[in-house]
């Protein structure tokens, strides 16, 4: 169906920095718009058939660019535009909503004295004069106005006579309210709403995938793209199997003092609603690709184990407990256990999978657990907090390629990869070993001394000397070894006190050249890291194939920092990198 809309006009948005709110003029714009609607019979039942009619009436309004404004431009003002929309049609059907009116709308300085809405402003719907051209064969204007009773809709169908009558006008009418009646009838169904591909713009999927994920998710809220990180995450421990997961984590945090199990289970359960990253599950789109399903009213996993007087079975808790995997598909992949061992001593044990949030998160958490334990419960009590979808939303803005291509250039001599197990595969791995090599306060007081001197950080100073142990190890003066960024762009407010996985696993190349002192090797080094800042946000798996080479390297040197003075013991699962 192809009908003629009239629009406001005032896309402001079209030109950066615009502002058209106080601005005098006759902005109008008018646009055909091509409507297709499926099974519009059993739309006028009210039943599915009539949300999925709004549904695609919806997604093809808002395909259409800058709201209509542009048409205009082309037919009238554009030669070639000109010549080509010129012999169109522009639909028979004119359809304008001049919006809704309410006292509201009274500017607060002139409410009270005198200025009041007139009952007469349904007549806001100009009726045409008689003299002028008709438009268009049927023109629909209609409004809604804020009465005693409620919003009222009104129309005025207006017709050229000897084209139309008022009969069939009259019935066109009855069944536009009868469709009408029939949305409204279909609103009130439990069913009715729902996600469109718009609602989620930061994925592309359809409307039956959409539909498909709202049914094994009633409370689907979102849908986000994974960061390269948690890519990666989620295939090696589905690669893992059932019986190990190198990314499932434990925190158990020692209590004193009597702890109330209904008020920290109610904490666990404010902190799930207050971030959308840990309400999250990884379900596959039709063509295989993982994304993130946000849902609401997502419930607490919670125990309270009472261990008074058989202290001895916490080890047995813990481990089971560890062995108790996720399944990425069935949020959240979180709980939270109280363990009670006598009535002024407890355990909280935090399980959580390591795709939900960084090392850097993990303070916020467990700050806010603390404080909502505080306010028992109550979420209102903590402050605003920008959410995960916020730093998404951000990269996909960011220009990929010009990125991709930044990192092809520092590696584009780099002529083999830098392994120093070349033969060993991780598939067959099902735990790692640790070796602990801890420096003395005085090392590292001075080590931290000297980095100051030089103007490098203590990272660059481990990232060096491990370039220089990997060189010698492989036999190469050009080495390539991976390595971890926050991943948090100073670009974007309040980033530091954002919870998820922000952080991304990138490689680091060192070039030794004959000449070098460590100094000018840790110079450069960060020289070169600086320089490739902006492209933090590339993954892993695109970077290789941009220089045409994977794997880069099979070592791994990774820093952190402790951002919280919380006594909590970190019981982490081994992981292989």
């Amino acid at each position: 169906m192809l009908i003629r809309l009239e629009g406001h006009g005032r896309e402001q948005e079209v030109v950066p920095g615009a502002d058209l709110s106080r601005t005098v003029g006759w902005f109008t714009s008018v646009f055909p718009v091509r409507l297709a609607v499926a099974d519009a019979e059993e739309a006028f039942t009210g039943g599915p058939a009539a949300g999925a009619a709004v549904k695609a009436v919806k997604e093809q309004l808002l395909g259409i660019p800058d709201k209509g404004i542009g048409f205009g431009m082309l037919r009238y003002l554009d030669e070639a535009g000109a010549a080509e929309l010129a012999g169109l049609p522009t639909g028979q059907v004119a359809f304008n909503y001049a919006g809704r009116y309410s006292r509201a709308d009274i500017p607060e300085n002139l409410r009270g004295l005198g200025w009041t809405r007139s009952a007469a402003s349904a007549e806001l719907i100009a009726a045409p004069n008689p003299d002028m051209p008709a438009l268009s064969t049927l023109d629909v204007n209609a409004l809604v106005t804020d009465t005693d009773q409620g919003p009222r809709l009104s129309a005025r169908f207006s017709f050229p006579r000897g084209v139309l009558d008022r009969a069939a006008v009259r019935e066109l009418a009855d069944l536009w309210c009868a469709a009408l009646t029939a949305l409204a009838r279909h609103v009130s169904e439990p069913d009715a709403g729902g996600l469109t591909p718009s609602d989620v713009p930061l994925v592309s999927v359809p409307q039956r995938q959409i539909e498909a994920w709202e049914r094994r998710y009633p409370a689907l809220a979102d849908l986000w793209p994974l960061t390269p990180l948690q890519s990666g995450l989620l295939f090696h421990a589905m690669l893992a199997g059932a019986q190990y997961d190198p990314y499932q984590n434990q925190l158990v945090f020692h209590l004193s003092g009597p702890v109330d199990p209904e008020r920290m289970r109610a904490a666990g359960q404010a902190l799930l609603d207050r971030y959308a990253s840990l309400r999250v599950a990884f379900a596959a789109t039709e063509d295989g690709d993982l994304v993130q399903v946000v849902s609401d009213g997502v419930e607490l996993p919670w125990r309270h184990l009472d261990l008074t007087g058989r202290e001895q079975e916490l080890a047995d808790v813990l481990d089971r407990d560890r062995t108790e995997h996720f399944d990425p598909a069935v949020p959240p992949l979180l709980r939270l256990t109280l363990v009670t061992l006598a009535p002024d001593r407890a355990e909280l044990v935090f399980d959580a999978h390591h795709v939900l949030f960084d090392g850097w998160s993990v303070p916020l958490i467990m700050g806010d657990l603390l404080r909502l334990y505080a306010a028992a419960g109550d979420g209102s009590a903590l402050p605003h907090v920008r959410g995960f979808r916020d730093f998404l939303d951000w990269r996909a803005g960011q220009d990929r390629e010009g990125g991709l291509r930044a990192w092809a250039a520092e590696f584009a001599d780099v002529t083999e990869p830098s392994l120093l197990a070349p033969a060993a595969s991780s598939a067959d791995a099902i735990d790692v070993s640790q070796v602990y090599v801890p420096l003395t306060p005085e090392l590292t007081r001075e080590l931290s001394r000297r980095t100051a001197e030089l103007g490098v950080t203590l990272n660059t100073l481990v990232q060096g000397a491990w370039a220089v142990l990997l060189g010698q190890l492989t036999g190469q003066r050009d080495v390539v070894f991976g390595t971890t960024v926050s991943g948090r762009p100073p670009a974007i407010s309040g980033i530091d006190s954002m919870v998820g996985l922000f952080i991304n696993t990138l490689p680091v190349r060192v070039t030794r050249r004959t000449t070098d002192t460590f100094v000018d090797l840790l110079t450069r080094l960060q020289d070169r890291q600086v320089a490739l800042f902006d492209h933090h946000h590339c993954g892993l798996e695109d970077i290789q194939q941009a220089i045409g080479m994977a794997p880069l390297f099979d070592t791994f040197v990774g820093s952190s920092r402790s951002r919280s003075t919380t006594s909590a013991c970190w019981r982490p699962t081994p992981r292989r990198t």
